[in-house]
């Protein structure tokens, strides 16, 4: 449903999605408990988009790499995309659904179960590099998963300073802890 993108979430009716969806309202009810419940769905698998996106793209480069300069070269260019300012969008979003699950017991849940699925894969991930000696293996990938998608989170904050960092300077100071990780010969 891309309109939801584009609609704040407490403008949509439950009349926008049946026509955009082109489902029934009993079956919209038979999946979720109310309109409520469906944005809070909708908004945490928006939530998970760009760490599964990441992930995608590092797996790419771990597979298709030769080198540890490779594995670093590869990341560079994830950092590119990733922290970059055409996506603000998906991270205000991820921060929205944080803030929407405080106070909120079932969102909470949903987000919790989203995030250690997210955290788990990424981790995984820096095992298996770690095991081919491109990441420094003194690094706890659990750590190293978290502060990935910290950085990416907290890039919002530059998003909406109205005066915001140099992008180059932003990705070189990722690209610097990077080469700290990446086991460079």
């Amino acid at each position: 449903m891309s309109f939801i993108k584009k609609i704040p979430h407490d403008e949509i009716s439950v009349d926008m999605i049946l026509k955009e969806s082109n489902i029934s309202k009993g079956s919209m009810y038979h999946h979720f408990v109310d309109l409520s419940d469906l944005l809070d769905t909708a908004m945490i698998e928006q939530y998970a988009k760009l760490v599964d996106a990441t992930i995608s793209m590092m797996s790419e480069v771990l597979t298709s790499a030769k080198s540890n300069q490779e594995i670093y070269d590869g990341l560079v260019r994830v950092t590119e995309l990733t922290q970059s300012p055409t996506i603000n969008f998906v991270r205000m979003q991820r921060v929205q659904a944080i803030a929407k699950s405080h106070g909120n017991e079932k969102m909470a849940r949903m987000i919790q179960i989203e995030q250690q699925r997210l955290t788990a894969a990424l981790s995984d991930l820096i095992i298996d590099c770690q095991d081919k000696g491109f990441v420094n293996s003194e690094i706890d990938p659990k750590a190293l998963s978290v502060f990935i998608q910290a950085y990416t989170i907290g890039k919002v904050i530059d998003d909406i300073s109205g005066d915001p960092t140099d992008q180059q300077g932003w990705n070189s100071l990722i690209n610097l802890i990077t080469k700290k990780v990446v086991t460079l010969n």
